[in-house]
């Protein structure tokens, strides 16, 4: 007596679940890191694939790299900070006997840290002032609701919208250097 469809089904899986194991084995045996596999078991809308996801689990590959977004030159700030990191004398002390190279290079690396130190509390006053004028738009559409806003009112709302869409449009110029949108729409030069 032949197995139903279902049974021949479920053999198919276990044989795909072990051959999965067997290749996370390899792979771990391979690089020395561990691993997460998982087998796609949803809903297959356009392929009969099941694909095996394998993931790696605590591996470090090191700091980010540092990206300096476009968007920054627009901020009055970033003036003193690129001063401020760039003007530490390394001319004097145990520094004296670099070379100017060696010079310019710990400046470069200062100068990045003091950007990065100033990013990080520029996203931070970000987040805040979203937050700070959604929930005064918030305020004045609650009040909009129950009865009639003052002109004063419209405008404060017109305002902080405004405010809103200059925050959103540094974040979104961000998003697109990130992505390379530029080159991608408009081609490489080079081409």
């Amino acid at each position: 007596m032949e197995g139903s469809w279902e049974e021949e089904e479920m053999v198919k899986k276990v044989a795909i679940l072990k051959e999965m194991q067997r290749v996370v084995k390899v792979l771990q045996y391979d690089v020395d890191v561990e691993l997460e596999s998982d087998v796609n078991d949803g809903m297959r809308l356009h392929s009969d694939h099941c694909p095996i996801l394998i993931s790696a689990k605590g591996v470090d590959f090191g700091p980010r790299p540092f990206r300096f977004f476009n968007s920054w030159l627009l901020e009055v700030s970033l003036d003193e900070v690129v001063k401020a990191g760039w003007s530490v004398d390394w001319s004097s002390g145990h520094f004296s006997s670099l070379s100017p190279l060696a010079i310019v290079a710990g400046k470069l690396k200062h100068t990045k840290e003091k950007i990065k130190q100033w990013r990080v509390k520029e996203n931070e006053l970000g987040k805040k002032a979203t937050k700070d004028i959604t929930d005064k738009m918030n305020e004045l559409d609650l009040k909009a609701e129950e009865s009639t806003l003052t002109s004063e009112e419209i405008t404060t709302r017109k305002n902080l919208q405004q405010r809103l869409m200059e925050i959103e449009s540094k974040r979104i110029q961000d998003i697109r250097q990130k992505a390379r949108c530029k080159w991608a729409l408009e081609g490489d030069e080079n081409s």
